[in-house]
């Protein structure tokens, strides 16, 4: 046989004793963990959103808590005070006739006439009622007023002299509760002097005021009448004066230091300080709706006017701010709860994908349950202490909640301390935002703008399809 003949063995490959296998393709859920735990993350931020509706029901119930201390004091003290420029009325005959012409009787109505100048000085003194943990302030005044009646014009208002009932002439002031008047009050009428007496005579349909009898003659319309009167007068939280002559100087004067004037007519300056505070308005009719004069049953004269509106005109007001329970801030702190737990759960997100740290979700839920809680223990702390104090108390407890919570489940310090610094500028740039009011919006905007900005910068190289967190 020769040598092409013989067969030959094929050659085998040499073992190199490594084995080669081949990756499982990796599932749905662990291409995309990382999406399903961001998910759940935001799951849990709307799930938190629950509580802060509670917190929102608290409020409104120890809200209307002290509304109801305030009403009772204001039932056994007096309540709000809103006290009008004095208005002159004289009655006169107003005829009825029948379809013949023929006057069958005639009924009493009534004309109404506003000062042409009216000045008036109102100390306010102050003090605190107590009621279970509610402060309620009250106040007394002393109002000192004057200013003159000018010429009265009858014809005007298509009202003969034969017809006026000259000895029921009446001054009278509006007021919300006349039963607040400590003592009684005299006015001056030109050289006479009376007596204000509660209530209104029996043909007027309003009761809310006080009123006193005047002498008024056909020989004295045309040189008018100056009047002078000083009132004492009890009340609950807001002081109204009502301007209604052609020019108007209103003054008060207190040693309350946090007034707040809410009126319908701004002071034309004011003065407040630790001291207190002084406040002038001026004002005049052209800011009125009331018309300088009108009878009740012509409508044609004053569109319809009845005295009842002297209720509804536009007042000089202050209201005594007591800022121990501030529920309005309270509430708009509240608000930006969904902002603060996001930020919050953003910021330990990033902690896991970039440290590749691993943050549990029932470990978020605590991390929120507290970010809640601190609503919770502002408006506790805020009905004993001031605000801002009761802000930064609950601020510096639910910090130091969180990073110390941090360190432990991050094993990390120097974590711990970035999320108890970040929740420092999150709680003071919300607190900034509560303390603005013209700007709020627009530093709101920038901050979340800028929070977003952040956001986007440490997310941009985010491996999203990587299967561990």
């Amino acid at each position: 046989m020769d040598e092409q003949s013989v067969p030959t063995t094929p050659q085998q490959p040499a073992s190199t004793g490594t084995v080669i296998q081949v990756p499982n393709p990796r599932t749905f859920f662990e291409r995309f963990k990382l999406m399903f735990k961001a998910g759940a993350i935001f799951i849990i931020s709307l799930i938190l959103l629950i509580p802060t509706t509670w917190i929102f029901d608290v409020i409104n119930e120890r809200e209307y808590r002290r509304n109801d201390v305030v009403r009772e004091v204001s039932g056994k003290w007096a309540g709000q005070q809103n006290i009008s420029a004095p208005v002159l009325t004289i009655p006169y005959k107003e005829y009825v006739h029948d379809d013949k012409g023929k006057v069958l009787f005639w009924k009493r109505s009534m004309t109404y006439f506003l000062p042409d100048d009216y000045t008036a000085a109102c100390d306010i003194q102050t003090q605190l009622r107590h009621r279970s943990i509610y402060n309620v302030p009250v106040y007394t005044t002393t109002i000192k007023a004057n200013g003159k009646f000018g010429a009265i014009n009858f014809s005007a208002l298509n009202v003969k002299d034969d017809d006026i009932l000259w000895n029921e002439a009446s001054v009278f002031i509006n007021m919300w509760d006349p039963y607040g008047l400590v003592e009684q009050s005299y006015c001056r009428w030109n050289d006479t002097t009376s007596v204000f007496e509660l209530g209104l005579p029996a043909n007027f349909r309003s009761a809310g005021a006080i009123h006193t009898r005047v002498p008024v003659t056909k020989e004295t319309l045309q040189k008018g009448y100056e009047f002078a009167y000083q009132l004492t007068v009890k009340g609950t939280e807001k002081l109204t004066m009502t301007p209604l002559a052609k020019q108007n100087t209103i003054t008060m004067r207190s040693a309350w230091s946090s007034p707040s004037f809410d009126g319908y007519i701004l002071p034309y300056e004011n003065t407040v300080n630790d001291s207190g505070f002084t406040a002038t308005w001026k004002t005049s009719d052209f800011k009125s709706s009331v018309p300088h004069q009108w009878t009740e049953n012509n409508s044609k004269s004053a569109d319809g006017f009845t005295v009842d509106r002297l209720y509804g005109a536009a007042g000089c007001s202050t209201t005594l701010v007591f800022g121990a329970t501030d529920y309005q801030v309270t509430t708009r702190a509240v608000k930006y709860a969904i902002m603060v737990i996001g930020l919050t759960f953003m910021m330990f997100f990033f902690i896991e994908v970039l440290a590749r740290k691993s943050v549990h979700p029932f470990q978020y839920i605590l991390i929120g349950i507290a970010l809640v809680i601190f609503y919770s223990l502002l408006l506790s702390f805020s009905e004993h202490i001031d605000f801002n104090y009761s802000y930064i108390i609950a601020s510096v407890m639910t910090i130091g909640l969180v990073a110390l919570y941090s360190s432990a489940i991050l094993h990390d310090k120097k974590f711990a301390a970035l999320i108890g610094a970040t929740l420092v500028l999150i709680y003071g740039f919300i607190f900034t935002i509560l303390k603005l009011e013209d700007y709020s919006l627009m530093v709101g905007s920038l901050g979340i703008f800028t929070a977003l900005s952040i956001v986007m910068y440490f997310s941009r190289k985010v491996d999203w399809s990587r299967s561990k967190v």
